[in-house]
């Protein structure tokens, strides 16, 4: 495996997970699951369309805040917005570009 800034994770679920996360303009993350809307995409929407577990998906995002990929935003007083940060979108570009 390349050393694409993922460290030992699989750079093609990191790429499927930040794409998910661009498309969408974030990560919603309410703190509980019962507070989800359809609406707002959360860990456990790409766990199913991605086909893997929701605590797969926060290895991911930990990793990803870790390496300055994605960013925290809180709104107000309440959930959290992850978002891509500059070098996750470089990060992004360069998957694309690998392969097309």
């Amino acid at each position: 495996m390349q050393n694409t800034g993922f460290g030992v994770l699989s750079p093609q679920r990191a790429t499927a997970i930040l794409g998910l996360i661009k498309q969408q303009g974030g990560m919603l993350c309410t703190g509980s699951c019962h507070h989800q809307k359809k609406e707002h995409l959360h860990c456990r929407q790409i766990g199913k369309i991605l086909n893997m577990s929701y605590s797969t998906v926060w290895d991911y995002i930990t990793l990803f805040l870790n390496e300055g990929i994605v960013e925290r935003k809180r709104i107000d007083n309440g959930p959290v917005n992850f978002e891509i940060t500059l070098k996750g979108e470089e990060l992004l570009r360069q998957a694309d570009s690998r392969c097309g």
